[in-house]
């Protein structure tokens, strides 16, 4: 009896001292990114200016007034894209505040262009309305998606990039800006400070 006793003490702190290590690996395991994020994309919470600043592509679209627009078209200016669509509740909600800093800036060199990647001509349509609506002093692209989203890989909405006046990535970055506007106005301030 003494003998099946120490076992099976023995087998319980065994157990115990696996389970243990097993938490120990889940908890370490977990703490390490299978992959880095990418270094141009960021969530809002790590909303900065890039170190790092490289030329975007010269990308080409059609207006919704049908005429032809590029990218560094805007040289000179700070470029603010912001890439939503309809489905996208926090992104129908920071497009008024958007609409607001635009006209709170229409004296500085900066520029704001909302490209809407709604895929059927029924939400594109609804979204034409809804920035005729709440944003008309922001120009809407709109069909041009597949440009947009090659250019900068973006695959969380509402998804926001800054280019600088030189036409190079400033900041990219996704998510509802709703709790980090402070921050966010005040690199939009400092971009316009610069040279």
């Amino acid at each position: 009896m003494l003998n099946r006793t120490i076992t099976y003490r023995s087998m319980s702190g065994l157990a115990t001292l696996l389970f243990v290590i097993l938490l120990l690996l889940i908890y370490f395991n977990s703490k390490s990114p299978e992959s880095p994020a990418p270094s141009t994309s960021d969530s809002i919470e790590n909303l900065r200016l890039l170190d790092k600043r490289g030329q975007v592509p010269n990308i080409i679209w059609e207006d919704q007034n049908h005429k032809k627009s590029t990218l560094s078209s805007f040289r000179g200016k700070v470029l603010y894209l912001n890439l939503w669509a309809m489905w996208c509740a926090p992104c129908k909600q920071e497009i008024p505040l958007l609409a607001e800093w635009a006209t709170e800036l229409v004296t500085k060199p900066i520029h704001f262009i909302l490209i809407n990647l709604d895929d059927t001509n029924e939400e594109v349509e609804k979204a034409k309305i809804f920035l005729d609506s709440e944003a008309p002093q922001l120009q809407g692209v709109f069909n041009a998606n597949e440009v947009f989203l090659n250019a900068f890989q973006s695959e969380v909405l509402p998804a926001h990039i800054l280019i600088d006046k030189k036409g190079q990535l400033a900041a990219q970055f996704s998510g509802d800006i709703s709790e980090h506007q402070n921050q966010l106005k005040q690199i939009l301030l400092s971009l316009l400070q610069e040279n």
